[in-house]
This record gives C-alpha cells, structure tokens and sequence, in this order.
C-alpha cells in the first residue's frame, strides 16, 4: 500500500511541474516576428517606413514682378507727351523816318511718343499769323503746316533734361504777301529746337532753348522763292502721362 502511494505522489508532481513549465512560456502571438536579413528593424513607437507620407518640396518663391518704369522722370518708354512750342516775334524798324513794324505769332501743338527710353516720335502743327505795317498800310498772311518730328531726351538732373528734336514737314500761307493782292506760298521747313526742359511737378514741364529753320523748298504762286533761314529763341510748356 505504501508503495502505491509513493508513485501516486510521484506522478502528481510530475504533472504539476509540466503544468508550470507550460504556463510559464511565451504566448507565439506575443513574440516580436523575426526581421529578414538585411533589413532594418522599424524604429520602435514609429510607423513602418513603408507607411511613412512623402516629404513635401518647399514651395518655390513666386517670381518678382518687374519694377515698373520710374514714371516721374522725362522720357520713361510709353510715355505720352502733348506740349506746345511758342513763338512770338515782334519787330520794328526805322529808315530814315520811314517805319516799319514786323509780327509773328505762330502756335506749334505737338504730340509725341516715347517708343523706348528718351527717344520720341510725333508730329507738330502750324498755326501762324503774320502781320507787317509800314508807312500806314499794312499786309498780314495766315499759316498752316505739318511737321514730323524725332527728338532724343537726356536727363541732366531728375527735373531736367535737354530734349534737342528735328522735324520736317510741309507749310502754306496765303495772304497779301506781296500787297493788295492775295496769293499763297509753298514751303517745306526743317527745323531745329534744342531746349532744356524742367519739371516743376510731376506729369508737368515748361522749357526753352535756341531754334534754327530754314526753307529747303519756298514757293509763291509757282515761282521757286530763294531759302530762308531764322535764328531764334523758343519757349515750350505741356505735360506726360503713360500711354501704354
């Protein structure tokens, strides 16, 4: 009887401790997987590389507008100008108690265009009165005329610059030139202005300088007329805007 006790003790014991071993190994589920050769093992608390979003490019800075052109100063390219150039000469001459009285008004409109930096185009018109009294009489003739014009524009200081333009073109007058009777004349000036322009405010210039014209072709009723020339002082005023 007391051997068939002991074994039954004995295979108890047996039976608790291969319970025990069983209880105490790792659950296959809990057991981190084996990495494959070769690979990296993903970083612990992070996402598998393979999840990881893609790095977003810093977005490219926005290109720079160009500056616009400074439209402050003369002769900017698309500027606009509307100006005038006046004349008025008036005269008086005495040869021996004989006198005679000599004037001239002529208006000049012009419009011109800054196609690039300082250089303009346009054209100009005529519009003149002349008038000679002499010993009581007295003859006058009315003006008209077209000119083309090309000027260049250099900047002194930033309220001035010197603006010398050429210009040919074509003009009539009619009138009692020649007495009584009335007639018309022909002609095809060129000329030179060369004055120096300021600008006392934005968008606003007034200036004056030397002008030469001369006849390269004077007419009156058919009969070729010798050349003219004139040496003068002219004054001009107008104003700019952008035009394009």
């Amino acid at each position: 009887m007391k051997a068939k006790g002991l074994s039954v003790l004995i295979v108890i014991a047996t039976l608790s401790g291969a319970a025990a071993a069983v209880a105490q190994e790792p659950d296959p589920a809990d057991e981190p997987e084996a990495t494959p050769a070769g690979e990296e093992p993903p970083p612990e608390g992070g996402s598998p590389p393979g999840d990881a979003p893609p790095l977003q490019a810093a977005p490219a800075p926005a290109p720079s507008a160009a500056a616009p052109p400074d439209e402050t100063h003369f002769g900017f390219a698309g500027q606009i100008t509307i100006s005038d150039d006046l004349q008025m000469i008036a005269t008086r001459n005495s040869t021996e108690g004989q006198g005679a009285s000599l004037t001239i008004i002529q208006l000049r409109p012009a419009l011109d265009f800054f196609a690039i930096p300082s250089l303009s185009i346009g054209g100009q018109l005529i519009i003149g009165y002349n008038s000679i009294d002499r010993s009581g009489s007295s003859i006058s003739a009315s003006e008209l005329g077209l000119l083309v014009r090309v000027g260049y524009s250099v900047a002194i200081t930033d309220t001035t610059s010197i603006w010398p333009r050429v210009a040919l073109g074509y003009d009539h007058k009619s009138g009692d030139l020649n007495g009584p009777q009335n007639v018309s004349a022909n002609l095809v000036p060129f000329v030179v202005f060369v004055p120096i322009v300021f600008q006392p405010a934005p968008h606003f210039f007034i200036g004056g300088g030397p002008s030469y014209s001369t006849t390269l072709l004077s007419e009156v009723e058919g009969v070729d007329q010798p050349r003219s020339s004139t040496i003068g002082i002219e004054a001009t005023l107008g104003g700019y805007f952008r035009g394009l």
